[in-house]
């Protein structure tokens, strides 16, 4: 629970969860072909909505939903040599998980310490409708924390197909 607690369906992030919001907030203003739509810090995990326009003059219904969790040391691999290819969402979300990992290692004292898992998980948004769905689940994921298999005191024995999109 790096970022914070949910307290009667409400997310109150603590001083790492402050920075993991500052810092998805920014990835739109130093790329300009990035728009920023819904998104939330959970306790141990994150969701967010973004578009990446081709031409930042052309208007789009569609984006790319995504949620990363902090490191588990059992995952842990060996990253790729050459890295995501520039202004890819991959690329996009790895600068974003190392600036939080600097800065929460900073404010934590530490050195190195891994902070985000490997990967992440992402869906392409393909139409209006879409969109608007995934907005309400992201918007509505700290009202569902009791129901959601990222959180540690739920019980999995219980699973309604609750999976995160």
């Amino acid at each position: 629970m790096l970022f914070g607690e949910i307290i009667n369906g409400e997310m109150r992030s603590n001083r790492c969860g402050d920075i993991v919001s500052e810092e998805w907030s920014k990835t739109a203003l130093i790329r300009e072909e990035i728009v920023i739509d819904e998104f939330v810090v959970m306790p141990n995990h994150f969701h967010g909505i973004l578009m990446i326009l081709k031409d930042k003059d052309v208007s789009v219904n569609v984006g790319a939903t995504w949620q990363v969790a902090p490191t588990d040391t059992r995952l842990a691999t060996t990253t790729r040599p050459n890295g995501p290819k520039a202004g890819s969402l991959g690329a996009i979300i790895g600068q974003f998980k190392r600036i939080t990992t600097i800065r929460i290692n900073e404010l934590q004292g530490t050195t190195g310490e891994k902070i985000w898992q490997r990967d992440f998980y992402d869906h392409i948004i393909r139409n209006e409708t879409e969109l608007n769905s995934k907005r309400v689940y992201v918007l509505n994921n700290p009202i569902k924390w009791a129901e959601d298999s990222e959180n540690p005191h739920y019980s999995h024995t219980q699973d309604k197909g609750n999976n995160p999109v």
